[in-house]
């Protein structure tokens, strides 16, 4: 017996009767079946990560969107236009503090001299750099007429801010002891649990027209594909945003796990069309509709009602991948506040044809700049639709149509030779080269009110092709058509109500009164000199004088008118700082006694003014001086007086205060 046990050991047998081989065969074999197990359970692990990740995203995208629904969107520190287009870390806002003020070394110095800005303390100040700037605001100028000025820092030390070129191009001078405040944060990152996540906010102007929505089914091969895919083929692409690399375009995927908003940078068509250079998504791809809700054309759907805004959250290194994106409408600019106009360009070209580089129209027309030179300077492109936008101070403007550059947008040749476009006829190779300059036989004038569109066309011959011209147009603020902007009823003597407002055509301003013995309207004429553009609001002080208030090239305007045959006269602003010079306007006018008047509006700074006005019956008899009001006023209306409190109420909106505020003060010192 012990020897067949030593044999069965030599042959490599156990006692249950295994061998070794057998058993190493075994667990071979256990390895096998484990490797999977384990690969799955990672995999489990990764998903459960990436599933963490957006969820985490999410909520931050969604906590930024609800907290810049609330706040004012980023504006250009020296017009308050919004700045739309533009991707940038989201600013919230900023916590109370005792602001600092601007010390002796700053004192009597102008912001469009400096680049570095003195202050007591910096200690509650944001941490700035070149990549991260934050904004903070400094008073300017001494009581009454005080300015807040929007600076952007990039660098701070203990005792200072500075800029990373002049920090501002207002010439507004600094004086000791003035208040610099921050009163909102950027914040480029959030770290949760251990993950770094990007954040970046985007505006877009829009409007309360649908726009529509895009839809067309996905097809095989796609369907069942996990995201992101180089390329997701669809049923037809003829009516999808074109993209680019420079211009892409986001469309919605039906997944597995729900909607996926993935990035385009172009479209095929032929046998097979779909999106390529898709980044983005998660899941696999579901049988459905791929959606899309394409952008307004600005030029031709309205004023703008509404902003929209997109929070973007990404994380790791494949950030085109890892990320989330969540958009909110905003009402804005809030109703009855406005103080800026919109400008319009509209091109139109051969939208149907590429040109000899192969470039859809919708391509090569945001090549084109726009110049705008006037009360503030700017360069803008058009959108895909040929619509070039801009939100602008009001005031006149020369518009020039400029030969496209080289690498604009990025990657493009445009510029040499100057804007081509395909054609047909008798043109060499079917590309014909048209001059720089387009000739459009006249400037023309075109005029809008604050708050509303002022829409230009590209006027082209039958022998130019509608694409990449030149052309120069003139602008003049605001109306284009006629404009009523109040009526007063003070039935005094042969006048039973006065009109005013903006006529139509190049006429300006217009006063008509109506007759209570004919019944007819007749116009009354302007003084000579007064240069008025609009007027925009009327009050009668007693049963023999009027008083209107408005605004022409030189500035604010007031007028004064009698009841009898004395006419209209032109009165003296000279005791009002920053009247008499464009864009200041004067927009609401109310007389709450015999003798005194009250009137809003805007210096040349764009800075909230109240003028108090004692008046008289005769020509020439009223006085004006400008009421004390609390810093960084930008904008009143809803001027209310009551003659038997002796006060006046008006809504006001301020630099530090995302919506209006009740202002209130005497009639007699505002």
């Amino acid at each position: 017996m012990a020897r067949a046990r030593a044999a069965a050991r030599a042959r490599g047998q156990n006692q249950e009767g295994m061998t070794l081989v057998e058993v190493v065969v075994a667990f071979t074999v256990l390895m096998i079946a484990l490797v999977p197990l384990s690969y799955l359970f990672t995999n489990a692990v990764i998903q459960a990560g990436q599933s963490t990740n957006q969820q985490a995203a999410l909520s931050i995208a969604e906590h930024w969107a609800e907290t810049l629904s609330n706040t004012t969107p980023p504006v250009t520190a020296s017009t308050g236009a919004v700045i739309v287009d533009t991707q940038e870390p989201p600013a919230g806002p900023a916590a109370t503090f005792t602001p600092p003020t601007v010390t002796a070394t700053s004192n009597n110095k102008a912001l469009n001299t400096v680049t570095t800005i003195n202050v007591t303390s910096t200690s509650n100040f944001a941490a700035a750099s070149a990549s991260v700037p934050q904004t903070a605001y400094v008073v300017t100028g001494t009581s009454p007429n005080t300015t807040s000025n929007q600076i952007t820092y990039t660098s701070m030390t203990a005792t200072s801010l500075t800029c990373p070129t002049t920090c501002s191009t207002s010439t507004n001078v600094m004086v000791t002891g003035n208040q610099v405040t921050q009163t909102e944060i950027s914040t480029p990152t959030e770290t949760r649990g251990g993950t770094t996540y990007t954040l970046k906010a985007d505006y877009e102007w829009a409007t309360s027209q649908n726009t529509g929505v895009i839809s067309t089914p996905v097809v095989a091969p796609s369907i069942g594909q996990t995201l992101p895919q180089p390329t997701i083929y669809l049923t037809s692409v003829s009516n999808l945003i074109a993209a680019t690399s420079s211009n892409p375009q986001t469309l919605r995927i039906p997944t597995t796990n729900g909607t996926q908003i993935v990035t385009y940078t172009g479209v095929q068509t032929g046998a097979s069309p779909g999106i390529t250079g898709v980044t983005g998504g998660t899941g696999t791809i579901a049988s459905g509709n791929a959606t899309q809700v394409p952008k307004p054309n600005l030029c031709t759907s309205g004023t703008p009602q509404l902003l929209k805004l997109r929070m973007a959250v990404s994380w790791g290194p494949n950030a085109d991948v890892n990320s989330v994106t969540d958009s909110v409408m905003l009402n804005y600019p809030p109703s009855g506040v406005q103080t800026l106009g919109f400008l319009a360009l509209q091109f139109t070209g051969d939208s149907g044809a590429n040109d000899a580089q192969g470039n859809p129209w919708s391509e090569r027309v945001t090549a084109i700049p726009v110049s705008l030179s006037g009360p503030e300077n700017l360069t803008i492109y058009p959108d895909q639709y040929g619509c070039a936008f801009a939100q602008v101070l009001p005031g006149n403007y020369t518009v020039n149509v400029n030969n496209a550059t080289s690498g604009i947008p990025v990657g493009s040749t445009y510029g040499s030779p100057s804007f081509v476009a395909n054609t047909t006829g008798s043109y060499s190779s079917n590309v014909w080269s048209p001059p720089t300059t387009e000739p459009v036989g006249g400037t023309p004038s075109v005029a809008v009110s604050i708050g509303a569109v002022t829409r230009v066309d590209t006027n082209y011959s039958a022998n130019y092709p509608g694409y990449d011209q030149a052309a120069t147009v003139n602008f003049s603020y605001p109306s284009t058509t006629s404009v009523e902007d109040g009526v007063v009823c003070p039935a005094a003597g042969q006048v039973a109500c006065i009109a005013t407002g903006e006529s139509a055509g190049s006429n300006g301003a217009d006063i008509s009164w109506l007759n209570s013995s004919s019944g007819t309207w007749s116009t009354v004429t302007l003084p000579n000199g007064a240069n008025v553009t609009r007027v925009t609001s009327i009050a009668c002080a007693v049963s023999t004088a009027c008083v209107a208030v408005g605004y022409g090239s030189g500035g604010a305007v007031v007028l004064h008118g009698t009841t009898g045959s004395g006419g209209v006269s032109l009165d003296s602003l000279s005791g009002v700082p920053g009247m008499n010079a464009a864009p200041a306007q004067l927009n609401q006018i109310t007389c709450p006694t015999a003798t005194q008047c009250v009137a809003t509006g805007t210096n040349s700074s764009g800075a909230g003014v109240v003028v108090v006005g004692t008046v008289g019956a005769a020509a020439g008899s009223d006085t004006w001086t400008a009421a004390t009001l609390p810093a960084n006023i930008t904008s009143l209306s809803g001027l209310q007086c009551l003659a038997a409190s002796g006060g006046c109420l008006a809504l006001a909106t301020t630099t530090t205060v995302g919506s209006p505020v009740i202002l209130s003060g005497p009639v007699a010192g505002g």
